[in-house]
């Protein structure tokens, strides 16, 4: 039995949830207040939170360069395969290229054929919290 059960969101469900009414507000505002009045009445633990945070951000940076430089290098490796792919195929000559398990996998030709008469179905299902109650 492939059956998928739909359940409803319910806004009751939501009811008495006062850390999202009164608690994240209240962070939000007290927040707000700190970082107006911190470097007036904490000048030195505040210096400490500051250059944490730089140099958290900093790392942050690098690591987002890092990453970046990444792609744009196996991109450009991309599409050059690419390029060189099409001008082989235009000359008729068009060698065989070797394709890592990622490509071949997105082709499909590492997945299983599912069996005649057999299907799976997936589903994503968000989960009704009344039934714990």
């Amino acid at each position: 039995n492939n059956r998928v059960r739909c359940i409803r969101m319910d806004i009751q469900d939501f009811d008495n949830t006062y850390k999202y009414k009164f608690f994240l507000p209240t962070l939000y505002v007290v927040s707000w207040a700190m970082m107006l009045t911190g470097p007036y009445f904490y000048p030195i633990p505040y210096q400490i939170y500051c250059f944490i945070l730089i140099a958290f951000m900093g790392l942050k940076a690098c690591q987002s360069l890092i990453w970046s430089t990444l792609a744009f290098i196996k991109g450009t490796r991309l599409l050059n395969k690419a390029e060189k792919y099409i001008a082989t195929k235009a000359s008729k000559e068009a060698p065989e290229i070797e394709l890592d398990e990622e490509t071949r996998l997105r082709q499909g030709e590492l997945i299983e054929p599912v069996p005649a008469g057999k299907r799976e179905l997936f589903a994503f299902i968000i989960p009704s919290y009344k039934e714990d109650k």
